[in-house]
């Protein structure tokens, strides 16, 4: 299965890694790339974790019609690696979901999607997805493209004293 990758690096844009990079961003205004906002709903990031690419689907016939018109129906869904494998998750007790990762689109916003800042080279990645073998997650019957892992930036928590060549912590 292959893997993807998205830093949450608190800057305006970011990388999502697969065949290539594409400039994408999740979350928005301060919380743009913000990985200290995954427990903000409807502004905050995409939460740090382990994410499954899955088709999109639509509800009811005109659903399937509004989405065909606004192209949403080549978008995916990511489904969080928990305790339950669906359209939500909790971070710090708050409910947050509908996670997709697409194009840009004309609200030029992030609720928390994964969004492509350059939407023409969407078809690309998508291509890249659908070539993928597709594969069960494990203990359901959905169906994968593989995962995209999101992570922050890497915290150094050791107390100076401690590193090699560091203060000798006396005064």
């Amino acid at each position: 299965m292959i893997r993807l990758a998205f830093e949450l690096n608190n800057d305006t844009v970011s990388v999502l890694k697969a065949d290539k990079e594409y400039v994408a961003f999740s979350g928005d205004g301060e919380n743009r790339n913000n990985p200290s906002s995954g427990s903000i709903a409807n502004s905050g990031p995409i939460p740090v974790g382990s994410y499954y690419i899955v088709d999109r689907e639509s509800g009811g016939m005109m659903g399937k019609l509004k989405d065909k018109t606004l192209h949403r129906d080549q978008w995916f869904v990511l489904y969080r690696d928990d305790d339950s494998i669906d359209d939500e998750t909790f971070v710090s007790s708050v409910k947050r979901g509908q996670f997709r990762l697409h194009p840009l689109g004309p609200r030029r916003m992030s609720t928390g999607c994964i969004v492509l800042q350059f939407p023409e080279r969407f078809p690309d990645l998508r291509g890249y997805l659908l070539s993928q073998p597709a594969e069960k997650i494990p203990n359901t019957g959905i169906r994968t493209y593989g995962m995209v892992d999101v992570n922050g930036p890497k915290i150094d928590i050791l107390d100076p004293r401690y590193r090699r060549g560091g203060g000798s912590g006396m005064g």
